[in-house]
């Protein structure tokens, strides 16, 4: 039976009493079941984590999506996704984390999700819906599914090793070189480094000029003329420096502002990849055009829209195979003490997506993820090795995602062949 909306009067003091670097749940579908430093720790300031169990939602009043608005707990709602798939939803929890910042935390304006985006206005290629159908209506078998592996931050001679080790030499199955993006702020940024990586095919994106502190200086505190000085000074620099056009922002702790997306939009950016996803929702990348048919899972979703702006979404990871610890990025899975758990990880998060619609799996994270963890390269470099050799597996960079979006190419077109 559809549980009533109970809302307390100290349901805002509630908000502030939450802190959590991973998001918690006791029990996931059964659907599931097949399967720079401080950055690390302030990501998750741009989340709303989920209130403890004292609301609960109707539900005939959630969108045909597949999770929940970011204020509510549900007890096991039967919810169902945009391919018409049911997915099972339980109650979230947070662990308490003492140093956690909380000032993006916020109530949704509106009990009521966002106006739905409409698929007869919103067209390819100029326009897509935030949703889980196939772009061009190619079949599941006939899709290529693509990873999108991004590091973060500046780039240093010890962090292009890294690098280095983990991709030279590395092929997909059709023999053309794997492929990654890397969104590179100016700090200790060594460019004839960032040179190298581009020289060897990978996409160069834009991280900020500072990548300064505190926070709330980018969610909140940041004046339009500030965000234009961090985010055009560094493409700037960019083609300056290597010789190539930056199209893609990443937004440093994930804490954007709707200026952020004003400044993306007027200076012709293709893409951002600052927002996340609810756990469970795995979308293929979106345009602005319109807001996704769910409130936002971030504080920091834009409220206008912004015309032909792709938002490459940070599907949120299961850090376990028991599925009780959720994160945006790899550095927020701090649960994996092994190899094999690091690779489990990896592997049950690859086939979520591999075996629903082949939304690009998203492997983002930072260099420092992999410091004092040397069996986390080797685990990477396993999955990386095992996964290349499906025959419709693909490396590729956000622009080549987003370029396959607008024009999809069936796997029997040979995709992300090398001379395309």
């Amino acid at each position: 039976m559809a549980k009533k909306i109970i809302l307390h009067s100290f349901l805002i003091s509630l908000l502030h009493q939450i802190s959590a670097n991973v998001i918690r749940r006791d029990i996931l579908s059964s659907s599931l079941e097949q399967s720079s430093e401080s950055e690390n720790t302030f990501n998750q300031s741009s989340v709303v984590q989920e209130l403890p169990p004292t609301i609960f939602l109707d539900t005939n009043t959630i969108p045909s999506e597949n999770i929940l608005p970011e204020s509510f707990s549900v007890e096991k709602a039967q919810l169902q996704t945009s391919m018409s798939e049911p997915v099972m939803t339980d109650t979230f929890t947070a662990p308490t984390q003492a140093e956690l910042i909380m000032t993006n935390l916020v109530l949704p304006e509106s009990l009521q999700p966002a106006s739905s985006c409409n698929v007869a206005n919103c067209l390819l290629p100029s326009c897509r819906c935030a949703g889980t159908d196939i772009p061009g209506g190619l079949s599941k078998v006939n899709t290529p599914q693509m990873i999108l592996l991004t590091m973060d931050d500046g780039v240093t001679p010890e962090k292009y090793q890294l690098y280095s080790e983990l991709l030279s030499g590395m092929t997909n199955f059709n023999g053309c070189p794997i492929k990654a993006t890397f969104f590179v702020s100016g700090d200790n940024t060594d460019y004839s480094y960032v040179k190298k990586l581009q020289e060897s095919g990978h996409e160069i994106a834009d991280h900020s000029t500072t990548h300064k502190f505190p926070v709330e200086w980018w969610s909140k505190t940041a004046a339009l003329e500030d965000l234009q000085m961090e985010i055009l000074t560094q493409k700037n620099t960019i083609q300056q420096e290597i010789g190539t056009t930056t199209l893609g922002w990443r937004t440093p702790f994930l804490a954007s502002q709707e200026n952020t997306f004003k400044v993306l939009a007027e200076n012709q950016f293709l893409y951002d990849s600052s927002l996340g996803t609810f756990p469970g929702t795995r979308w293929w990348p979106y345009t602005l055009d319109y807001l996704p048919s769910l409130p936002c899972y971030m504080t920091n979703c834009p409220k206008d829209a912004y015309p032909g702006v792709w938002e490459i979404p940070l599907v949120t990871l299961q850090c376990d195979e028991s599925a009780t610890s959720f994160a945006s990025m790899l550095d927020e899975c701090t649960n994996l003490e092994t190899e094999e758990s690091t690779y489990n990880m990896l592997m049950t998060n690859f086939r979520l997506h591999y075996e629903d619609s082949k939304q690009p799996f998203p492997m983002f994270g930072h260099s420092t993820w992999f410091d004092n963890a040397p069996y986390r390269k080797d685990a990477v470099k396993r999955f990386i090795n095992d996964v290349r050799k499906f025959n419709d597996v693909y490396f590729v960079t956000a622009q080549q995602a987003i370029q396959w979006i607008k024009s999809p190419v069936s796997n029997d077109k040979m995709p992300f062949s090398c001379d395309r």
